[in-house]
């Protein structure tokens, strides 16, 4: 796994929480009730050009604006760095899945894990993410699935273990 696409899956994960989702939607919400009270500023002062517009909104409405590019760009910084230092995820990891366990490979050692232990899937783009527990996952790259294994085996394997993917 690359660090581009740990951090897009990541990124994507990040933005499908619940608490991350409200807060962007305030935001958003913000920035648009900021930009409608300043667009009705100017619509009065052009209809009464001796009203003042309200200027005071520009700094509300920069900061608004920067919060949302820094608030993106921290959580893709804090990503990468999270990356960086987990060498793991920079090592190339062999799955093998079979009718009891899921058995990984790598420099590390191997890895076996029973279907019974895996909480849930996430399916994200071209990964997807098995959870043993809620804070840790493996990272199964789809595309690199050797037949007779292919993503629609591997989906159906999940469903006959009971295994939930969102």
């Amino acid at each position: 796994m690359t660090a581009d696409e740990y951090v897009a899956v990541n990124y994507q994960l990040w933005g499908q929480q619940p608490r991350t989702r409200r807060v962007t939607w305030l935001l958003y919400v913000s920035i648009l009730l900021l930009t409608i009270s300043f667009g009705l500023g100017i619509w009065q002062w052009v209809r009464h050009p001796t009203t003042e517009v309200f200027w005071g909104f520009l700094p509300a409405w920069g900061i608004a604006l920067v919060y949302a590019w820094w608030r993106q760009w921290r959580v893709k910084r804090e990503l990468r760095k999270g990356y960086a230092t987990n060498t793991a995820l920079q090592q190339p990891i062999s799955y093998q899945f079979n009718a009891d366990s899921i058995t990984s490979r790598s420099t590390a050692g191997e890895f076996l894990i029973h279907w019974k232990k895996l909480r849930y899937a996430v399916h994200i783009g071209d990964w997807l993410l098995l959870y043993p527990q809620q804070m840790a996952c493996y990272y199964v790259d789809l595309r690199r699935l050797v037949a007779p294994a292919t993503p629609a085996a591997l989906e159906e394997l999940l469903d006959e273990k009971e295994v939930a993917v969102y």
